[in-house]
Protein backbone atom coordinates (compact mmCIF):
# COMPACT_ATOMS: atom_id res chain seq x y z
CA UNK A 1 0.00 0.00 0.00
CA UNK A 2 1.70 3.26 -0.85
CA UNK A 3 2.47 5.64 1.88
CA UNK A 4 1.91 9.12 3.53
CA UNK A 5 5.10 10.38 1.21
CA UNK A 6 3.80 9.10 -1.65
CA UNK A 7 0.20 11.06 -0.91
CA UNK A 8 2.13 13.68 -0.17
CA UNK A 9 4.18 13.90 -3.08
CA UNK A 10 1.37 13.51 -5.58
CA UNK A 11 -0.84 16.02 -3.67
CA UNK A 12 2.18 18.28 -4.41
CA UNK A 13 2.38 17.53 -7.99
CA UNK A 14 -1.32 18.18 -8.33
CA UNK A 15 -1.43 21.64 -6.93
CA UNK A 16 1.69 22.67 -9.56
CA UNK A 17 -0.17 21.12 -12.49
CA UNK A 18 -3.40 23.17 -11.55
CA UNK A 19 -1.29 26.69 -10.98
CA UNK A 20 0.25 25.37 -14.51
CA UNK A 21 -3.01 24.84 -15.91
CA UNK A 22 -4.09 28.51 -14.30
CA UNK A 23 -1.41 30.38 -15.95
CA UNK A 24 -1.99 28.89 -19.61
CA UNK A 25 -5.43 29.91 -18.80
CA UNK A 26 -4.54 33.06 -18.34
CA UNK A 27 -2.46 32.99 -21.43
CA UNK A 28 -4.38 32.05 -23.43
CA UNK A 29 -6.96 35.23 -22.34
CA UNK A 30 -4.20 37.42 -23.95
CA UNK A 31 -2.95 35.69 -26.70
CA UNK A 32 -6.22 33.83 -28.00
CA UNK A 33 -6.14 36.08 -31.52
CA UNK A 34 -3.00 34.74 -32.03
CA UNK A 35 -1.03 31.32 -34.23
CA UNK A 36 0.54 30.77 -30.65
CA UNK A 37 -3.05 29.69 -29.26
CA UNK A 38 -3.56 26.44 -30.80
CA UNK A 39 0.51 25.52 -29.09
CA UNK A 40 -1.21 27.03 -25.18
CA UNK A 41 -4.08 25.08 -26.00
CA UNK A 42 -2.19 21.85 -26.43
CA UNK A 43 -0.41 22.36 -23.43
CA UNK A 44 -3.26 23.61 -21.15
CA UNK A 45 -4.93 20.10 -22.62
CA UNK A 46 -1.78 18.06 -21.57
CA UNK A 47 -1.96 19.66 -18.20
CA UNK A 48 -5.22 18.80 -17.36
CA UNK A 49 -4.92 15.67 -18.54
CA UNK A 50 -1.91 15.49 -15.42
CA UNK A 51 -4.92 16.71 -13.19
CA UNK A 52 -7.10 14.15 -13.95
CA UNK A 53 -3.93 11.57 -13.99
CA UNK A 54 -3.37 12.22 -10.64
CA UNK A 55 -6.56 13.07 -9.04
CA UNK A 56 -7.28 9.58 -10.07
CA UNK A 57 -4.14 8.01 -8.32
CA UNK A 58 -5.10 10.23 -5.19
CA UNK A 59 -8.40 8.32 -5.02
CA UNK A 60 -7.18 5.25 -5.87
CA UNK A 61 -4.67 5.93 -2.63
CA UNK A 62 -7.85 6.10 -0.73
CA UNK A 63 -7.31 10.33 -0.32
CA UNK A 64 -9.26 13.44 -1.78
CA UNK A 65 -7.62 15.15 -4.27
CA UNK A 66 -9.06 18.54 -3.38
CA UNK A 67 -10.17 20.91 -5.40
CA UNK A 68 -8.91 23.78 -7.42
CA UNK A 69 -10.13 26.24 -4.74
CA UNK A 70 -8.01 24.58 -2.67
CA UNK A 71 -4.75 25.69 -4.46
CA UNK A 72 -6.32 29.07 -4.82
CA UNK A 73 -2.90 30.67 -3.45
CA UNK A 74 -1.32 30.13 -7.83
CA UNK A 75 0.37 33.36 -8.02
CA UNK A 76 -1.01 35.56 -10.21
CA UNK A 77 1.96 36.01 -12.00
CA UNK A 78 3.30 37.70 -15.48
CA UNK A 79 1.10 39.30 -18.00
CA UNK A 80 1.80 40.43 -21.28
CA UNK A 81 5.35 39.69 -22.90
CA UNK A 82 6.44 38.36 -19.42
CA UNK A 83 4.24 35.79 -20.00
CA UNK A 84 5.67 33.49 -22.57
CA UNK A 85 8.87 33.47 -20.35
CA UNK A 86 7.24 32.88 -16.79
CA UNK A 87 5.54 29.76 -18.72
CA UNK A 88 8.74 28.78 -19.42
CA UNK A 89 10.58 28.86 -16.25
CA UNK A 90 7.00 27.53 -14.51
CA UNK A 91 7.87 24.72 -16.80
CA UNK A 92 11.53 24.23 -16.06
CA UNK A 93 10.58 24.33 -11.99
CA UNK A 94 7.68 21.47 -12.32
CA UNK A 95 10.27 18.93 -14.67
CA UNK A 96 12.88 19.62 -12.31
CA UNK A 97 10.30 19.15 -8.83
CA UNK A 98 8.98 16.01 -10.70
CA UNK A 99 12.94 14.92 -11.30
CA UNK A 100 13.46 15.27 -7.89
CA UNK A 101 10.81 14.27 -6.28
CA UNK A 102 9.65 10.91 -8.08
CA UNK A 103 11.91 8.80 -5.57
CA UNK A 104 9.46 9.45 -2.68
CA UNK A 105 6.49 7.73 -4.47
CA UNK A 106 5.61 4.12 -4.34
CA UNK A 107 6.85 1.89 -7.43
CA UNK A 108 3.52 1.66 -9.04
CA UNK A 109 2.87 5.55 -8.74
CA UNK A 110 6.20 6.11 -9.64
CA UNK A 111 5.80 4.32 -13.02
CA UNK A 112 2.64 6.03 -13.24
CA UNK A 113 4.39 9.22 -13.48
CA UNK A 114 7.13 7.89 -15.90
CA UNK A 115 5.20 6.41 -17.91
CA UNK A 116 2.30 9.09 -18.26
CA UNK A 117 3.29 12.56 -16.75
CA UNK A 118 7.12 12.94 -17.27
CA UNK A 119 7.13 12.55 -21.04
CA UNK A 120 4.14 15.51 -21.12
CA UNK A 121 5.83 17.50 -18.92
CA UNK A 122 9.16 17.49 -20.86
CA UNK A 123 6.78 18.17 -24.17
CA UNK A 124 4.85 21.35 -22.71
CA UNK A 125 8.11 22.69 -21.09
CA UNK A 126 10.07 21.97 -24.42
CA UNK A 127 7.37 23.92 -26.22
CA UNK A 128 6.73 27.13 -23.91
CA UNK A 129 11.10 27.42 -24.46
CA UNK A 130 10.13 27.13 -28.30
CA UNK A 131 7.78 30.13 -28.04
CA UNK A 132 10.06 31.87 -25.93
CA UNK A 133 12.81 31.22 -28.21
CA UNK A 134 11.03 32.34 -31.21
CA UNK A 135 10.33 35.84 -29.45
CA UNK A 136 6.57 35.33 -28.84
CA UNK A 137 5.33 38.54 -28.11
CA UNK A 138 1.97 40.42 -27.62
CA UNK A 139 3.07 43.24 -29.85
CA UNK A 140 3.83 40.30 -32.79
CA UNK A 141 7.36 42.08 -33.02
CA UNK A 142 10.24 39.73 -31.85
CA UNK A 143 13.42 40.54 -31.07
CA UNK A 144 15.02 40.47 -34.19
CA UNK A 145 13.01 42.99 -35.19
CA UNK A 146 13.51 45.93 -33.44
Amino acid sequence: MPGRDSLQTLRSFLRDERAAAARYRRALAEFSDRAEADELNACLASHERRIETLERRVREMGADPGTEDDDAGADAGAHGDGLIGELEASEDRALKHYLDDVCKLDGETRRLIAREVLPEQVRTYDSAADLRLAGVHLTGVTPETT
